[in-house]
């Protein structure tokens, strides 16, 4: 085991903590471990040595599907913002507002740079104004005005 995973529920009831440390990889004894908060459901999964990257061929995760509220499942790396990407907007807005929802998928971000932008260096989430002091191109490719 060369690192540990976050791994956060793909689902509207995951939390902006959660959502925003899915997918980070930290050293073993590094970064923080969940829970994050009551009733918290993310979980941890090791990141082998590059030897045993046989083992993850075809691996998935489950998903929530927003319109069926039926378990699918998406390939295990997908991480909580590239998923709310492939979800239409009304649900995306539902999750993270609309502000958000619009700079996820017009401000010419990747989900992982989203990602970046949702938590500061101690994993509290950034306000509107702190992503826009990361990413000012972003918000105004989207037209965002704040």
């Amino acid at each position: 085991i060369k690192m540990v995973q976050i791994v956060a529920t793909l689902d509207s009831r995951t939390t902006d903590i959660c959502r925003g440390l899915d997918g980070q990889k930290f050293p073993m004894g590094k970064g923080p471990r969940p829970p994050f908060h009551p009733r918290c459901r993310t979980t941890t999964v090791a990141v082998l040595d590059d030897r045993f990257a046989f083992l993850d061929d075809g691996a998935t995760r489950a998903a929530r599907d927003p319109d069926t509220g039926k378990i699918k499942k998406v390939d295990a790396e997908e991480t909580y913002y590239g998923w709310l990407k492939r979800q239409d907007f009304e649900f995306q807005k539902s999750i993270i507002g609309g502000t958000r929802a619009n700079l996820l998928n017009n401000g010419g971000l990747t989900s992982e740079r989203f990602t970046e932008l949702q938590l500061n260096k101690t994993f509290k989430p950034n306000t509107l104004k702190q992503m826009y002091e990361l990413e000012p191109l972003a918000f105004a490719k989207a037209g965002i005005k704040l």
